[in-house]
């Protein structure tokens, strides 16, 4: 069958030939044209499909090329990007995202509001690891519990420089839970780390509920008015 299929591939060439070179050879429009269709058919010829583009078979090879071409590109594309990475994408197994917010609490959100519009051009970032923010050198002074609670606790907000990557504020958002006798032993702590890597941590606690946006605004305007950094 693939012999056949092959002689008469070469026939239906011989004829194209034929007719498209020799002048005392010609088909009539009409038989050329079933020649031609006949021939994309059985050889899916990109080239003797733009003949007839509306015809359904030589649309097919057309559409068909169309689409190899533009998966190649994206072939290309995709190495162009990959040739100096080794890269993979984990597909999700579930449809609905089993995620959390990054904001704990309604406060966290309206400090986070007010941050960013006062200062867009900052990276702000929620609820940061102490253990990324300070280097580690700082375990040499630390004793065994100290040291779990640097490698375990995290700052509210951070405020890093958008130039230098570096932070420079440091915030707390104090609730009754900081009553504790527990948390406040733990806070000590955390304000001693800050403080010996050269940095003073805020602690901000609201007095009142309403206005939430606005008041961090306020604060926000001062602290930064008094403390630019440098």
């Amino acid at each position: 069958m693939e012999n056949s299929n092959e002689d008469l591939l070469a026939e239906m060439e011989e004829f194209l030939k034929l007719h498209e070179k020799v002048n005392n050879f010609k088909f009539s429009e009409a038989d050329y044209k079933r020649l031609v269709i006949k021939y994309v058919e059985v050889s899916n010829n990109y080239n003797y499909a733009l003949k007839y583009p509306a015809d359904e078979i030589c649309r097919r090879v057309i559409d068909d090329k169309i689409k190899s071409e533009e998966d190649d590109r994206r072939e290309f594309q995709q190495f162009k990007v990959n040739k100096n990475f080794n890269t993979s994408d984990h597909k999700a197994t579930k449809q609905i995202a089993s995620v959390a917010e990054i904001f704990k609490s309604l406060q966290e959100k309206e400090f986070y509001i007010a941050a960013k519009s006062l200062f867009p051009d900052y990276i702000i970032l929620p609820n940061a690891a102490l253990s990324t923010i300070i280097d580690n050198s700082i375990l040499k002074t630390l004793e065994k519990k100290e040291i779990n609670h640097f490698l375990t606790t995290t700052v509210d907000f951070v405020f890093v420089d958008e130039h230098t990557f570096k932070p420079f504020y440091f915030f707390e958002l104090d609730s009754s839970h900081h009553d504790k006798p527990e948390q406040i032993l733990k806070d000590k702590l955390k304000n001693r780390l800050i403080n010996e890597a050269g940095f003073s941590l805020k602690r901000i606690r609201k007095k009142e509920q309403s206005g939430g946006v606005e008041k961090f605004i306020e604060l926000l305007k001062y602290w930064h008015a008094e403390e630019r950094p440098k």
